[in-house]
């Protein structure tokens, strides 16, 4: 904690010779707390959309998408809310058996947060008619009104191998 203090601003480090380093490393845990809690709600949605995916509920899909959301895929399809949904619950174009995020990171800007996350999918595609693995990198922005976050815009693609 010193060591990020220091680094941040040399103002802390005057409080914290004045003895005031309890209440600085207060508000870096409350701060902390703040950015641990933004995570774990942003990471609820792409949860709850994997599922939805793998049990191709429109339904919940709906939900969880904003009306004027716009998403590009890793094929570079622009979608909108009906189109995302059709190609991922509906038409049976891609059917998903497995879809998990890592290394979730999200940064809020007031009602909007900015997530980048690795997509793990497992998934069959008609358009090529076989069994599909891959490792996607995506951005995705959400927004937050009346206390629920939903998927506004994304971008998705394949992420470079390690």
């Amino acid at each position: 904690m010193a060591a990020v203090m220091t680094a941040l601003d040399p103002e802390l480090n005057a409080l914290c010779a004045a003895g005031l380093c309890d209440d600085v490393r207060a508000s870096f845990a409350l701060v902390g707390a703040g950015v641990s809690m933004i995570v774990e709600e942003i990471r609820k949605v792409p949860e709850a959309k994997a599922d939805a995916l793998r049990r191709r509920s429109a339904e919940d899909m709906a939900t969880l998408l904003h009306p004027g959301i716009v998403y590009v895929n890793a094929g570079g399809i622009k979608l909108d809310k009906a189109g995302y949904i059709d190609f991922g619950c509906i038409s049976g174009r891609l059917i998903f058996r497995r879809q998990e995020v890592s290394e979730l990171d999200v940064r809020q800007f007031d009602h909007v947060a900015v997530a980048t996350m690795l997509v793990n999918d497992q998934f069959f595609s008609q358009l090529e008619g076989r069994e599909v693995s891959g490792t996607y990198r995506s951005l995705c922005v959400f927004s937050k009104k009346d206390g629920r976050w939903q998927w506004i815009a994304g971008q998705t693609m394949r992420a470079p191998l390690p």
